[in-house]
């Protein structure tokens, strides 16, 4: 935006949010992925009772989470559909966090048969990742 006061000319920067179309709740909101508020138990269930379960940390103020999570959830949807997919807001899931010793975002945890089988933080190879996981699922689905 452009403001002319006499000669002077000041530029002042807008910030005008990103807008996305959220059909749940039917109108225009600021992008910003959806961050799941659970508990320590909740987790521990699905992880007890899923053949995988795959942990994704992030933060709402964390730029560089809402950058790869969509390609983490391309990843999992194609190459790994029976793991399934929690996104976790570590600022207000502190205890889920802590218990898993989660101290920066984004951090990725996956679980196969009960055991953490892979974590990975901050910079993700989702081909290196893509890579580690491909043989134990495979045997896990066969």
């Amino acid at each position: 935006m452009i403001i002319i006061i006499g000669r002077i000319i000041s530029y002042l920067p807008l910030r005008i949010p990103k807008m996305c179309y959220n059909t749940a709740k039917k109108g225009l909101l600021p992008m910003m992925p959806e961050l799941e508020v659970v508990t320590l138990d909740e987790i521990q269930n699905e992880i007890a009772n899923e053949l995988g379960v795959m942990l994704y940390f992030s933060g709402i103020h964390c730029n560089v989470c809402h950058a790869l999570r969509p390609k983490v959830k391309a990843l999992f949807d194609e190459h790994f559909p029976e793991i399934k997919q929690r996104y976790i807001d570590a600022e207000n899931s502190p205890e889920v966090a802590a218990h898993y010793n989660v101290f920066a975002v984004p951090t990725m945890i996956v679980f196969m048969d009960r055991r953490e089988f892979a974590r990975e933080g901050r910079a993700v190879s989702l081909v290196q990742l893509r890579e580690k996981l491909q043989r134990p699922y495979g045997m896990m689905t066969e």
